[in-house]
């Protein structure tokens, strides 16, 4: 056995093991997505308004993400008017919150109804949300992004990398994870990341984070073991990444110098 594989094996404990495992094998089992929603297009739009509800109820990453997953398998199967994707939407963020969180941050229909301007009953609520069930064979054990990033960012930072910064272990981990939280929201509107595996996009979420970080090497053996890529496959999703990061701090810059926001910055 290598350095880096006891490294691994120290860090993960068996259960924990299996259940990345288990998730590779539920992740294959995916429904493929088909780019058949007429609604695709607003689909950008319909997400973001979704991650914004989720802030406001502090649903997890991991409840966020897979509300999303459900709401991208449904879209590309059925056709829905325009003018209830919100409130299908709404019933999958309500699915996930009762998978993913506890008993007492389950958002109740009526806080869910008034986003929606209370144009729904708690029987719409529940023909739609038994439909969706029924869709998904009522299995909504599907990883996410959000579930294996949360997993792949116990190990990026290691040891070894403070040789090359000046923050504390603690300090770095918090930057690092506060990257992939970034990340993980770009995750969330990019289409195209539809066509890959979760694990292979949350991976290329730990790999562009400690390019950012400017950590030597960028893909560590341990996370090659663990994550089961080697960097270069992972091109395609890191890419995408780093053009929407310079994207976003674009529009940043943009804002920050615009009349509405009443400061002109004097950064280059």
């Amino acid at each position: 056995m290598t350095t880096s594989s006891r490294t691994a094996s120290s860090i993960f404990a068996n259960y924990a093991r299996e259940i990345e495992l288990h998730w590779k094998y539920k992740e294959r089992q995916r429904k493929q997505f088909l780019f058949n929603s007429p609604q695709l297009q607003l689909r950008s739009h319909l997400v973001g308004w979704l991650k914004n509800i989720s802030e406001k109820l502090k649903v997890s990453y991991r409840t966020i993400h897979l509300a999303v997953y459900i709401l991208d398998t449904f879209m590309d199967n059925h056709s829905i008017s325009k003018d209830r994707l919100g409130f299908v939407a709404l019933v999958c963020l309500m699915l996930a919150a009762k998978f993913e969180e506890l008993d007492s941050k389950i958002p109740k229909i009526s806080e869910l109804n008034k986003y929606d301007g209370y144009r729904y009953s708690s029987k719409d609520f529940i023909s739609v949300e038994v439909m969706v069930l029924k869709f998904l064979d009522f299995g909504l054990t599907q990883p996410t992004i959000a579930h294996f990033a949360e997993y792949y960012t116990m190990v990026t930072i290691m040891p070894h990398d403070l040789k090359s910064v000046k923050f504390s272990f603690r300090r770095l981990a918090d930057i690092a994870c506060n990257m992939v939280a970034e990340l993980l929201d770009i995750c969330l509107k990019e289409v195209r990341f539809l066509q890959h595996p979760p694990s292979k996009v949350a991976a290329a979420c730990i790999l562009v984070t400690r390019k950012r970080l400017s950590l030597s090497p960028a893909w560590t053996p341990v996370l090659a073991e663990v994550t089961g890529y080697k960097e270069d496959s992972l091109n395609f999703c890191t890419n995408v990444l780093m053009c929407k990061i310079q994207q976003e701090n674009v529009r940043r810059k943009q804002w920050v110098n615009s009349p509405d926001h009443g400061y002109i910055s004097d950064a280059p």
